[in-house]
C-alpha cells in the first residue's frame, strides 16, 4: 500500500482532448498567445517602426480655437448648396427674410432686387401663372444641357 492509502494497483486515467480547428486558426491562437508572451519584444519593435513618424512632443501652446475659421466662406458654401437642393428654402430663408441674395446674384448675374423680385413672384408664388425667368437663368440652363449632351 502507498503511504495515503492509495493502492498502487489504481491506474491513472489519461484523458485526451481534442480539439478540431482549422489551421489557421490554431496558427492565429499560437501568434497570439507567442505575442502575449513576448509583449515586451513587441513593443519595442512598435515603438522602433512609429516612432520615425510619430512626433516625440506635440506643439507647445497650439490652440484649435485660435485657428481662423472663415465663416463668410461657410454660409456660402451652405447657402450653394440650399439654393441648388431647395430654391425654395433658399429663396424663403435667405433671400426674402434677410435679403441675402448673394449666391443667385452670382450664379445668374443679377441685382439683389431683380432676385428677390424673381423670388416673390416664381419660386414662392401660390399662383399657378407663369411667371417671368430672367434671360440669365435660361442661358445657364443651355449651358448645361450642353455639356451633359455627347
Amino acid at each position: 500500500q502507498a503511504a495515503f492509502g492509495v493502492s498502487r494497483h489504481v491506474r491513472a486515467r489519461i484523458c485526451s482532448t481534442a480539439l478540431n480547428l482549422e489551421d489557421r486558426i490554431a496558427d492565429m491562437i499560437d501568434k497570439e498567445l507567442y505575442r502575449l508572451h513576448h509583449m515586451d519584444n513587441f513593443e519595442r519593435e512598435w515603438h522602433k517602426k512609429n516612432n520615425k513618424v510619430i512626433e516625440p512632443n506635440l506643439a507647445q501652446g497650439f490652440d484649435v480655437m485660435s485657428m481662423p475659421l472663415d465663416e463668410e466662406a461657410v454660409i456660402r458654401r451652405k447657402d450653394e448648396r440650399m439654393a441648388k437642393n431647395n430654391p425654395q428654402k433658399y429663396c424663403m430663408d435667405r433671400c426674402v427674410s434677410t435679403g441675402n441674395c448673394d449666391v443667385w446674384e452670382d450664379m445668374f448675374e443679377m441685382t439683389a432686387k431683380e432676385v428677390k423680385d424673381f423670388c416673390s413672384g416664381c419660386v414662392l408664388s401660390e399662383g399657378e401663372e407663369p411667371c417671368e425667368i430672367p434671360a440669365t437663368m435660361l442661358e445657364l440652363e443651355d449651358e448645361v444641357e450642353s455639356k451633359i449632351k455627347p
